[in-house]
């Protein structure tokens, strides 16, 4: 279990590493199968590495958005550590629950880090750029402190793999 009790939230951002491929099992939602969730199915055309689910409105991300290590519209992941960013269109109050939410669908994989946010992610660059650098996640361009300054600096051949060790106390991610 995620929250004790019913809990308003919009946003999530997750690292993890799945390990299992069956389809539907949940990373995080309520008990009324609204989540992000792996999809092993054709439909999507995408199977086996994708946060797509079903593509419908059980889906986090329906009418909102989701990205996959700072890639806007992803939801490829390959199999590999990678952050998930999912933001709904509208914020549900429930209970929310950390891995198998829904019977019979539970998920198989590692969790490093879990954030929800009531709205959308506020600079989600700036956190997607402090969650790569703290698990060593490649993202596609450039790597920003919360104050808007860039703290790696895309460099040809250089650019995967990323690690650092910091500190960023405008919004106390250390």
């Amino acid at each position: 279990m995620l929250t004790n009790a019913s809990t308003l939230i919009k946003s999530f951002v997750v690292v993890t590493l799945p390990t299992s491929t069956t389809d539907l099992a949940g990373l995080i939602g309520d008990g009324s199968d609204k989540g992000i969730r792996l999809s092993n199915d054709a439909p999507d055309g995408i199977e086996d590495a994708s946060w797509r689910g079903d593509n419908n409105a059980d889906d986090w991300y329906s009418g909102g958005g989701s990205r996959i290590n700072g890639n806007g519209n992803s939801f490829l992941h390959s199999f590999k550590w990678h952050i998930v960013n999912q933001t709904r269109g509208t914020a549900i109050n429930s209970q929310f629950y950390l891995g198998g939410y829904y019977s019979g669908r539970s998920y198989s994989g590692n969790i490093a880090e879990v954030m929800a946010f009531t709205g959308d992610v506020p600079n989600q660059n700036y956190v997607e750029s402090y969650l790569a650098i703290k698990y060593g996640i490649t993202l596609p361009g450039n790597y920003y402190a919360s104050d808007g300054t860039a703290t790696w600096t895309l460099v040809s051949g250089y650019q995967n793999d990323v690690h650092g060790i910091g500190r960023d106390d405008t919004y106390g991610l250390n």
